[in-house]
């Protein structure tokens, strides 16, 4: 009876891990520009250049997603709103050193050439969260 009990427990236990298990994200832009950086035309000064900025946002960023993380899983919409402003500010930087790096002409190359950002939570991107979760 105990070793049932046991294999009950331990199957829950993978099942609620794969429930909560997420398909990874797209990589990092400063990855997906680097790849393509012989097609672009971008110098190796340029593609120091933008590992220094992503790695100079690194932390930022990280933080950034643990306050949304923690922040939607406590169900609190104000705190997500604010974890959501303060990515937008971080994403809105980083492309506008990306583009200081890149130039205007590579970078709107690059934003052409990008799928767009996949929807979140079955909303379209920069549908408003945190009014959402805060009812």
């Amino acid at each position: 009876m105990r070793s049932i009990i046991g294999c009950v427990a331990l199957l829950a236990l993978s099942v609620g891990a794969v429930a909560e298990a997420r398909p990874p994200g797209p990589p990092p832009l400063h990855i997906v520009i680097l790849e393509q950086a012989d097609e672009l035309g971008i110098s190796d000064a340029q593609a120091d250049a933008l590992e220094a900025a992503a790695e100079a946002h690194k932390a930022g960023a990280d933080a950034a997603h643990q306050a949304m993380r923690v922040a939607m899983e406590f169900g609190d919409g104000n705190a997500v709103a604010a974890a959501e402003a303060g990515l937008e500010q971080l994403r809105a930087t980083m492309e506008a050193e990306l583009e200081a790096v890149l130039g205007t002409e590579t970078w709107q190359r690059v934003q052409a050439e990008l799928p767009p950002p996949p929807p979140r939570d079955g909303r379209p991107p920069g549908a408003e969260r945190g009014r959402d979760q805060a009812r």
